[in-house]
């Protein structure tokens, strides 16, 4: 995930370098022109992608805070709630 990130800030905000060697399928490139991204990495980005918009589709309570008219708060108040008292059952990885 930290390595996607890092991709998506080079093409944000531009860091441009010189590409060495046959420009691919394979090859991250990223120039004034334009970038190009390599398969790899456009398929784990859509894998994490899927999963996060699973997981939300798959969450009753966390859909049901989004369509409140308090959205905000509710998703606030959602967030704290799940970072300090995770339920029993939940993950937690680092």
């Amino acid at each position: 995930m930290k390595e996607l990130y890092g991709l998506r800030s080079k093409i944000a905000h531009g860091d441009i370098k010189a590409t060495k060697g046959r420009i691919n399928w394979n090859s991250t490139v990223i120039s004034a022109k334009g970038s190009l991204v390599s398969i790899d990495k456009l398929t784990m980005m859509a894998q994490y992608a899927t999963a996060t918009i699973r997981a939300v589709l798959d969450d009753a309570e966390l859909l049901s805070v989004i369509k409140a008219a308090k959205k905000n708060e509710c998703l606030s108040a959602l967030f704290l709630e799940r970072l300090f008292f995770p339920k029993s059952g939940d993950k937690i990885t680092l």
